[in-house]
């Protein structure tokens, strides 16, 4: 019997010794999302610092939406002020037809 097993695996080096690894991109994808501790085949700790690349887009989206909301919300206050100035174009108007008639 025999059985075939795929695994994907994504390469690394040591950040102490130096030395060539591989670990499973799955297991690699978590710590880098945990930050969890994981060792290299000399027993070396190693773990990712920083944000992740999902991390990164996840920070970015959102800070991209805040600025969409930040945008929406000036818009509306744009669009009021455009109207009231309308208003009082309007009114300026009327008084000065008034006033060109006497």
């Amino acid at each position: 019997m025999t059985i075939k097993i795929e695994v994907d695996l994504t390469p690394l080096v040591c950040c102490e010794c130096s030395v060539d690894f591989a670990l499973p991109a799955r297991m690699v994808k978590k710590r880098r999302e945990d930050h969890g501790w994981f060792y290299c085949p000399n027993g070396h700790p190693q773990h990712f610092v920083g944000p992740g690349p999902e991390e990164k887009l996840r920070r970015e989206r959102d800070a991209l939406a805040a600025k969409v909301a930040r945008f929406e919300r000036e818009l509306v206050s744009e669009r009021s002020r455009a109207n009231a100035f309308k208003g009082h174009l309007a009114r300026a108007k009327a008084a000065n037809q008034e006033w060109t008639k006497r």
